[in-house]
């Protein structure tokens, strides 16, 4: 009955193993997918890590939060940025151009005088010569003010233009205190990153050993199986934390990059 219940222990144990590994696939799948949408790519093409092992990242530099030029190389505030110019310069060319004449020049020119003779209608064939035909000209020069009434009363394009001015100030400003939330954040998470790496790892190893000891025991016949299966169901949740650890810190190094502006 002892080893028939080892037994039974045992394929319980692989079978939990193996459902573990189906979820673990369906999670690989489900993200891949994910990836793959967010690439634009076929979602019939499939997607192999080439990277066995799954290391900490370390290219951040160090960084000081209060520095204004990070701002500029958000892509959203310099859009903000371009957008505010244009209108800056929509409204100083609605403001100037009411001061601003407009110069009119008109030309004319003819002759003046009679022609010898009395033919009607002209033919292309008998066209008269001109006699006494004296050349005229006039020109006309005039600066105009256009002025609507509604400007010099509600100045009503100028109001608008300077509220549009406002709003994208107040949205320049969300934009600043979003990344300086972002590289918080960030910043933050490298840090909480590298110290559950340092106790995953500790973990890591101290179950390994309690797993090998066990096996050595179970070899002796001083454990029994059951034991076994805990120190393994250990180890691997010890490696399953650790790798989550690594995943977090690295996702927090990129992120720390986009809030930053920077290329990936």
């Amino acid at each position: 009955m002892l080893y028939q219940s080892e037994v039974l222990l045992a394929k319980s144990n692989k079978n939990h193993l193996k459902v573990e590994m189906l979820n673990a696939k369906k999670n690989f799948n489900s993200a891949s997918a994910e990836l793959k949408k967010l690439l634009n790519i076929e979602q019939n093409v499939k997607l192999v890590s080439t990277d066995k092992a799954l290391l900490p990242l370390e290219f951040s530099e160090v960084f000081e939060p209060t520095i204004d030029s990070i701002f500029l190389n958000r892509p959203e505030i310099k859009a903000n940025n371009l957008e505010l110019q244009a209108l800056e310069y929509q409204r100083k060319k609605h403001t100037t151009g009411l001061l601003l004449p407009e110069l009119n020049i008109d030309t004319y020119g003819s002759y003046f005088g009679r022609i010898n003779g009395n033919v009607s209608p002209i033919t292309p064939a008998e066209v008269p010569e001109p006699k006494q035909l004296y050349p005229t000209g006039a020109l006309n020069v005039s600066l105009l003010w256009k002025i609507p009434l509604g400007e010099l009363t509600y100045n009503g394009d100028k109001k608008k233009y300077e509220s549009l001015i406002h709003l994208k100030e107040i949205e320049k400003e969300q934009f600043e205190v979003q990344a300086n939330e972002e590289i918080s954040n960030a910043i933050s998470d490298l840090q909480a990153g590298k110290e559950q790496i340092t106790i995953a790892k500790e973990a890591l190893e101290l179950t390994a050993e309690a797993m090998r000891q066990s096996i050595e025991r179970q070899k002796m016949g001083t454990a029994k199986p059951f034991e076994v299966f805990q120190a393994q169901q250990f180890y691997l949740q010890a490696q399953i934390d650790y790798l989550n650890a690594v995943s977090a810190f690295n996702q927090a190094q990129y992120a720390l990059k986009v809030a930053k502006g920077e290329s990936l």
